[in-house]
């Protein structure tokens, strides 16, 4: 296992195809405190800071994951975290990830596969064409919210906050924080799709610049 306390990993000029600033492939890792700076991923992948593969575990307490960009337009997605496989867990339960980019989407997470839990904390959001934060795309546990913040970005298409693509998204607490897109400023789940919501979450504040769903549309 890997523990980070209160250092900086800085990948801000590393080039990857995948996962440029940690790379953690069936192994875990325990963040305390600390700064992890993602750099560039060209590849058809994802992960600009933080890749999971095989049976990865990353529990992230607190800190920053920042700055992780995808530059290939068509299928980058997870600018600054990806969960590949179906095994991988990606526990967030306080810190902040922030300040990525993806062409394609999930500007700061992309769920492909595995499960992603945030528990607490904040997940920031940016510019991309599915989801401005997230983009979920994983049925084998997907995206669970119980606590924390996902605050929206701007999609040119669907999700402002979450776009959901054949993936698995549970939401009983915490706070989604709508952006802008042109269908669900909020969060646009597809027909392939399956959300459920229950408990005390919130999703507000969403505006949509086309086809309706100014917080939620369901296609």
């Amino acid at each position: 296992a890997l523990d980070i306390y209160n250092v900086t990993i800085d990948a801000t000029a590393s080039t990857a195809d995948y996962g440029a600033g940690l790379n953690v492939n069936s192994a875990t890792v325990n963040m305390y405190a600390g700064t992890i700076k993602g750099g560039t991923v060209t590849a058809n992948s994802g992960g600009g800071s933080v890749i999971l593969q095989n049976s990865a575990v990353f529990n992230f307490y607190n800190g920053t994951i920042t700055g992780g960009r995808l530059t290939n337009p068509t299928s980058g997605a997870g600018g600054n975290v990806t969960t590949w496989n179906a095994a991988c867990v990606f526990n967030q339960y306080g810190g902040s990830i922030e300040g990525g980019s993806a062409g394609f989407g999930g500007c700061n997470v992309y769920v492909r596969d595995g499960a992603y839990n945030l528990i607490g904390g904040s997940i920031g959001g940016g510019n991309a064409k599915h989801g401005g934060s997230v983009y979920v795309s994983s049925k084998n546990g997907g995206f669970t919210m119980t606590g924390g913040t996902v605050t929206g970005g701007t999609a040119t298409e669907g999700g402002g906050a979450i776009d959901v693509d054949n993936g698995k998204v549970s939401i009983s607490g915490g706070t989604i924080k709508g952006g802008t897109a042109q269908y669900g400023g909020a969060m646009n789940i597809r027909s392939n799709g399956t959300v459920t919501l229950s408990g005390s979450g919130i999703i507000d504040g969403g505006s949509s610049t086309g086809s309706g769903g100014g917080n939620v549309i369901i296609q």
